[in-house]
């Protein structure tokens, strides 16, 4: 039984090294910086920081002068500037779930003084999702599947990682879309847990 597990574990282990071998770094499209702290989830933080709920960002000069910015056919030399996030009244806010910058971009700057990068949080987010995953299938396998072979439940957990993410399509390039899409996977497999959890104990 031991070895089984600890062939489960190195399953584990090697589909989330070779996730964090293939993900890519991307720098901020808003600020074009390769800097942690220019990226959106990082701005966002620093808004919440300073008190304010909209990204610490600077408004593109000349975007608040227009009559209407929110006109396509005037607004043109500004959307590159602020790319995927939101203006109003002179402020740039994200419409990308805050639950990353809330549960961890934020922590981890208040921990260590440094900000995130978004391949890390990725990687991070990934990692916590498909233990949670393995942790399902290996209670399914035992619960339901006992007769099953320790290989077999390892060939389907080593299927379930490489199909999770898309391999590098979802891993290509980690930016603010790839940190809210993992970071929907993780909390999704932790409320799967929770309803397993709650079906099969007291």
């Amino acid at each position: 039984q031991w070895m089984g597990h600890a062939v489960y574990g190195m399953v584990c282990a090697l589909v989330i090294g070779i996730f964090a071998w293939i993900a890519e770094p991307s720098f901020s499209l808003e600020s074009k910086s390769p800097r942690a702290e220019d990226s959106s989830y990082n701005l966002l933080v620093q808004g919440f920081r300073a008190g304010q709920l909209n990204m610490k960002i600077e408004v593109p000069p000349g975007l608040a002068q227009l009559a209407d910015p929110y006109d396509p056919a005037v607004n043109a030399a500004y959307i590159a500037q602020v790319n995927d996030m939101s203006y109003y009244k002179g402020k740039i806010y994200s419409y990308f779930g805050v639950t990353p910058a809330l549960v961890l971009f934020w922590p981890y700057v208040t921990l260590t003084g440094y900000y995130l990068p978004d391949k890390d949080a990725v990687v991070i987010f990934f990692a916590l999702g498909f233990l949670v995953a393995a942790g399902l299938l290996h209670a399914v396998w035992r619960r339901y599947f006992p007769a099953a072979s320790i290989w077999a439940a390892t060939a389907g957990m080593l299927t379930l990682g490489l199909a999770i993410g898309t391999q590098k399509v979802l891993m290509l390039w980690c930016n603010v879309y790839e940190v809210a899409m993992v970071c929907g996977f993780a909390f999704t497999m932790l409320s799967l847990a929770a309803i397993g959890r709650a079906l099969h104990e007291s």
